[in-house]
């Protein structure tokens, strides 16, 4: 079964949005668009759509884009929604009373390449 282009371009923006980085955080729109293979105007329109609803901001002058205040709000839910969180809070609590010391949660992150202070 042939992929929905509705679900091709989805893929597309996932993609160009998880290309910003520490290394990488901004892009002009034709390096963009060569590091990622595909047209200019695709990656042009996929830019401009993230910057409507604010997860990417241009830089009026150099014209690069990077990651907008939108992406920090989903950010946000997702840290409040981490399950794990919610569970480990009293007893770091207890531990950070107990012991007069500041503790912190991490994990792995997904691809188990980085930890994540939670």
């Amino acid at each position: 079964m042939a992929e929905q282009p509705s679900i091709k371009i989805l893929d597309k923006a996932l993609r160009i949005l998880q290309m910003f980085s520490r290394d990488q955080p901004e892009w002009g729109v034709a390096a963009l668009a060569r590091e990622a293979d595909m047209p200019k105007t695709t990656v042009y329109r996929i830019l401009r759509m993230f910057q409507q609803h604010g997860f990417l901001v241009q830089d009026p002058v150099s014209r690069r884009f990077r990651l907008g205040l939108g992406i920090l709000a989903l950010g946000r839910q997702a840290y409040e929604g981490i399950e794990l969180r919610r569970v480990a809070q009293p007893i770091m609590e207890q531990i950070a009373a107990l012991s007069g010391e500041t503790v912190f949660l991490q994990v792995l992150d997904s691809d188990r390449q980085r930890v994540v202070c939670i």
